[in-house]
């Protein structure tokens, strides 16, 4: 019974059965009616406690009560791990909220059985990594001052976020942890608990800063690149983008700006070349790319209204990004003479320089050029 419930806490689940056999050989059971406790500094030696049924309260000072607990322990959760890396002497009290059985193991015993096993090494870092991170923990005592200091997040270690097979015994009757009157009451400590240690510090800080004027005329664009170049074109325009897809030319149609024709869900779809509507070069970026290992894909942008719609190829997308109107500067005179003429002007972005196309103009001069 002791090596079964071994097995099934966070700390003990990878062990092969000969370790676990011997670790519940040096395994003690210990009786606590409710309202009981269990007073560390009352042993002369560090232990290692594993909740075999019920559940108790982890307490810095006798007396304590379910509002100044730092931890709960339920079924098959483990409590003084740090004792098995440090020697520091044992502090704290545990008080059993109702009726427990707790199996005890010294902490001597467990590293002497242990010392050689891989995989309790590596299950017990990432234990104590856990609750390091969670908690800040200095020897037995939780670090005061930290919001999550009384949330016990069982789900974590036996329930359905856990790294191993959920082992807790309430599933059978919740289902899912979110069910369970645990997880609404740590859910509760996340408006009751008080604010750390520089919390207001921190947002007093931060609302005292100069505010930057924010534009009221902001502009979507949708950012894309061809070539070498970022362009932009008005989000309102901009249907759908898709990945890369097979064009198929379009007999005794030659026309450079006509790459052809392309096949979204069923709907045909004429595709052009905005590289030769803008008069741009070919792909300047990829050596840029290849030298900053960069993975970028190519994408079919879909644009239009109503019967007047287009798909054409761009070298990369970034996406829909906000700007100001007042951040529209005039096109650069080193651009391209066809692009300045669909431009309306360029905006900075990610220290890059993207023309903003005329969306309007571009459509009707699509349209104009192929019909």
């Amino acid at each position: 019974m002791r090596k079964e419930i071994l097995q099934k806490t966070s700390l003990f689940c990878d062990l092969k059965n000969d370790k676990l056999e011997e670790l519940a050989r040096f395994a003690s059971a210990v009786t606590v009616k409710s309202g009981g406790n269990i007073n560390l500094d009352d042993f002369d030696k560090n232990y290692l406690f594993v909740m075999a049924k019920g559940k108790a309260g982890v307490f810095t000072a006798a007396g304590g009560n379910s509002e100044n607990a730092s931890a709960y322990l339920i079924q098959y959760d483990v409590f003084g791990e740090i004792s098995l890396i440090s020697d520091c002497p044992q502090s704290g009290i545990i008080e059993a909220v109702e009726d427990c059985e707790i199996l005890r193991l010294q902490c001597s015993d467990v590293k002497a059985s242990l010392n050689e096993s891989p995989e309790f090494s590596s299950r017990l870092l990432k234990t104590l990594s856990k609750y390091f991170q969670k908690n800040g923990f200095t020897g037995n005592r939780p670090v005061s001052g930290n919001v999550f200091e009384k949330v016990d997040d069982c789900w974590k270690h036996i329930g359905v976020l856990s790294d191993t097979t959920p082992t807790c015994a309430k599933l059978k009757e919740v289902v899912h942890c979110r069910n369970c009157e645990v997880f609404a009451e740590a859910g509760k400590t996340l408006f009751t608990s008080g604010h750390p240690a520089g919390y207001l510090d921190e947002w007093t800080s931060d609302l005292a800063k100069e505010k930057k004027a924010v534009s009221r005329s902001a502009l979507s664009a949708f950012i894309f690149r061809l070539g070498a170049e970022w362009l932009a074109l008005p989000a309102g325009i901009v249907n759908e983008v898709v990945e890369k897809l097979v064009i198929r030319s379009i007999p005794f149609k030659n026309k450079a700006l006509l790459l052809g024709m392309v096949n979204i869900r069923g709907e045909i779809q004429l595709c052009v070349s905005l590289n030769h509507l803008l008069a741009l070069e070919g792909n300047a970026d990829e050596e840029d790319n290849q030298k900053q290992n960069r993975v970028v894909f190519g994408r079919m942008v879909f644009i239009g209204e109503k019967d007047a719609k287009w798909a054409f190829p761009v070298d990369e997308v970034y996406g829909i990004y906000k700007f100001g109107e007042d951040e529209l500067k005039k096109s650069p005179v080193t651009a391209s003479k066809s692009a300045i003429n669909y431009s309306t002007g360029v905006f900075s972005w990610e220290n890059k320089n993207v023309g903003y196309l005329d969306g309007e103009l571009l459509l009707f001069n699509l349209s104009r050029g192929i019909f």
